[in-house]
């Protein structure tokens, strides 16, 4: 079976998409799952990446004393940036994009100068990588069984990209006050670009796998109706909205950029990543099924 690309998306920041990313992508990648898996940072903030770097020691930044340094460490290493280079035509190689960290995971680290945000964009920039992934089959055969791209909480060419790269979104949502303005929202972004690119998503369209509520504080009894409320609207009745919640982190711990939940020991965070993983492999297996029928 094909792998699958996923992109983590809301445009709103601050709701735990970036931990999503990572963590679900290390659990899959795990002896739990054995799934080859690669992780993809879109996010300008580079925090997928800087986490990553840090828990596989990607640099060493017990020899990092200065600014140069670390600009020298970073400066040569494969990074997404390769991909939107606009003076390149052809994908750049392998090893220009891709960090292996393990034998069944990898990453496209962010940018970590940010300077390719900044560049205008064009169509071909936003096809990158979509032709990358297709050139190079990372989803075929011996290829990546999950691509999980983490994406910016704007819209731009990068959001576009990632779209046109995937065959499922989810929306991480903090349920607070402005929620359904960010599911909004995103709704009328992703429908904006199946809009301007109709022909590629007839050929590979694009699917929702659901909310999934995260930072939840099940005694905040505000985040209890606003979560009950998005579950019950008429409006969101399109989305699958996750049973398993991802649910508020306390202490220091979990803040570390090297932290991972699924070798540490808070028990709560443990089973809720168990369980949307779960319920993520659910979704994808009852969408396939249903593929299967419609044919």
């Amino acid at each position: 079976m094909a792998g699958k690309v996923i992109s983590f998306i809301n445009m709103k920041g601050g709701v735990a998409k970036t931990t999503l990313t990572k963590e679900i992508g290390i659990l899959l990648s795990s002896d739990k799952y054995n799934k080859k898996v690669l992780l993809v940072d879109l996010d300008p903030q580079a925090n997928l990446t800087q986490s990553i770097f840090e828990i596989y020691d990607v640099i060493d930044t017990s020899k990092v004393s200065t600014v140069k340094d670390m600009h020298d460490k970073v400066e040569n290493l494969p990074s997404i940036n390769n991909l939107y280079n606009e003076s390149k035509v052809t994908p750049p190689d392998k090893d220009q994009l891709i960090v292996e960290l393990t034998s069944t995971l990898s990453i496209i680290p962010g940018s970590l100068d940010s300077v390719f945000y900044g560049k205008n964009s064009n169509g071909d920039t936003e096809q990158s990588l979509r032709n990358t992934i297709q050139a190079y089959n990372l989803t075929g055969d011996g290829g990546f069984d999950f691509i999980l791209i983490d994406c910016p909480p704007t819209y731009s060419s990068y959001t576009i990209s990632a779209a046109l790269a995937s065959d499922f979104y989810i929306i991480p949502v903090k349920p607070d006050a402005y929620s359904a303005l960010g599911i909004d929202l995103l709704s009328e972004v992703i429908d904006k670009i199946k809009g301007t690119f109709v022909d590629t998503f007839f050929i590979k369209p694009i699917h929702n796998l659901g909310i999934i509520f995260t930072k939840y504080d099940k005694k905040a009894s505000r985040e209890a109706a606003i979560k009950s409320d998005i579950e019950n609207s008429d409006h969101f009745s399109k989305f699958h909205k996750f049973s398993s919640v991802f649910p508020k982190q306390d202490g220091l711990a979990t803040q570390r950029l090297n932290y991972v939940i699924s070798n540490g020991n808070n028990a709560t965070l443990k089973n809720a990543i168990d369980e949307i993983t779960v319920e993520l492999l659910q979704e994808i297996e009852k969408y396939d099924e249903s593929q299967k029928s419609n044919h």
